[in-house]
């Protein structure tokens, strides 16, 4: 089972955003995690409330949020760690909030460019259903007086409507479990995610979304004092792919052998050259957070346009889905009503 935090993108940007304004300004941290727990609603409220109980205790902020479970991300359990340690709390949340913050924006242009296919595709299921409706209604029949099976199932009349409309549900079902068992980790998708990146355009457009988000983690945790050791598992785990976390212990064997990091990147096979060459010159010229910073914000701008290709290419699937609906629905129709009906004619 993966690991999948319950808090998502959006509040965990405006939590970082808060703490990091609360710290900066002095206020004690048990006062801090005091007032969220206050204003929390739901889960939120018990994790919060488990949070400012330890750091009331005197414990570290870290060892308090890790005893939340899988309330919050990983690289937000870390960070804060760091933070903690290296007395650049603030700083940290305010980078985690940007970070969070720009992944939540990037998952809602993503979720508005698909709006119209998802709504044409539920247009398309509630239309073939008010067909098979409206037939069934008008008792609609052959020439030779046998009942019109549209869906070829056997069923006809308001038996296959019900069948429909028991057909979308147990779609939805699946659906809805399927993405509820990925969300919670018990579904997992690496086999998948090793083949999509294969994909021509698909794997490009993901790879640049991937990109943004390492480029990012790298100047987040470069900025602060870790051991690469660990920086490098941390940053590989921002990108969410397996992919690429999958080549943590490889990059880690070649660093501790004493290979700079854009060696230890470049002998997995994985990292296009444009990338690799940014971190060698990051390294070489001493200015590897600066670099990264600029590196995260390029591959930003690339990875808001592989998001819109990534959509487009989601929508035309859609499409693509409707168009089969439709053409099965007038095939059968057309054969129902035009060609049976000739036949039966013919055999009168």
């Amino acid at each position: 089972m993966s690991y999948r935090a319950r808090l998502s993108a959006k509040p965990l940007a405006d939590l970082c955003h808060r703490l990091a304004l609360s710290t900066e300004s002095g206020i004690d941290i048990r006062r801090c995690w005091q007032r969220e727990a206050e204003h929390a609603r739901g889960a939120n409220k018990k994790a919060y409330q488990r949070v400012y109980e330890g750091v009331a205790a005197g414990d570290s902020l870290s060892v308090s949020l890790a005893r939340t479970g899988r309330q919050f991300p990983r690289l937000f359990l870390e960070m804060t760690h760091v933070g903690e340690q290296t007395g650049s709390l603030p700083a940290v949340l305010h980078r985690l909030s940007e970070h969070y913050q720009r992944q939540f924006e990037m998952a809602r242009d993503f979720r508005r460019q698909l709006a119209w296919p998802v709504f044409q595709l539920v247009a398309a299921v509630v239309i073939i259903g008010v067909l098979l409706a409206i037939l069934a209604a008008l008792n609609a029949t052959k020439l030779n007086g046998e009942p019109i099976d549209v869906l070829g199932l056997g069923v006809t009349g308001q038996d296959a409507v019900v069948r429909y409309i028991q057909l979308v549900v147990v779609a939805l079902l699946v659906a809805c479990g399927l993405l509820y068992a990925i969300r919670n980790g018990v579904l997992s998708l690496r086999p998948l995610q090793h083949l999509v990146m294969r994909v021509p355009v698909v794997g490009q457009a993901i790879e640049k979304i991937c990109l943004a988000r390492l480029s990012w983690a790298l100047h987040l945790t470069l900025n602060v004092e870790m051991d690469l050791r660990r920086l490098v598992p941390l940053a590989l785990r921002s990108t969410g792919s397996d992919y690429y976390t999958s080549r943590s212990q490889q990059i880690t064997d070649a660093i501790v052998a004493g290979s700079p990091l854009h060696q230890a990147f470049a002998q997995t096979g994985i990292f296009p050259a444009h990338f690799l060459d940014a971190l060698y010159v990051a390294e070489e010229s001493g200015q590897i957070v600066e670099s990264m910073s600029r590196l995260s914000r390029q591959y930003q701008q690339e990875a808001d346009l592989a998001m819109a290709t990534l959509s487009t290419v989601l929508g035309f699937v859609i499409w693509g889905g409707i168009m089969v609906m439709i053409a099965v629905m007038v095939i059968r129709l057309f054969k129902v009503l035009y060609v049976d009906s000739i036949t039966d004619a013919m055999n009168l």
